[in-house]
């Protein structure tokens, strides 16, 4: 899955930082491509009109959708975001990521 983060300006790298903090715990930094990117062209594309912004592309499901624009979430609804993407319960032992958890989460063979 691709993340792009739109704009320019400290807010962007907020977001950014935000964004890498909550699929790090999660155990999903790993299997995520989190990018700055920003050309009018993509704005465009996405109807992006305030910044930061942030989209989300999976290629193999022809899926491409701008998420939010113009705000800056906290950390935490940013990994309830993600959960509520990637499926999952709330109980971070349902995360495995290949074992980020340290183990004990009794989702894969790692554990």
């Amino acid at each position: 899955m691709l993340i792009r983060i739109v704009g320019t300006s400290p807010d962007t790298d907020t977001l950014l930082s935000r964004v890498q903090a909550s699929l790090e715990e999660l155990g999903l930094l790993s299997h995520t491509t989190v990018e700055l990117y920003d050309t009018p062209e993509y704005r465009e594309q996405m109807k992006i009109t305030s910044l930061p912004a942030l989209c989300i592309e999976e290629e193999s499901i022809n899926f491409r959708d701008m998420i939010f624009e113009g705000v800056t979430p906290e950390q935490t609804e940013l990994t309830s975001l993600f959960i509520s993407l990637f499926g999952g319960e709330t109980d971070k032992k349902s995360w495995c990521g290949t074992c980020s958890t340290g183990g004990g989460c009794e989702t894969c063979s790692s554990c």
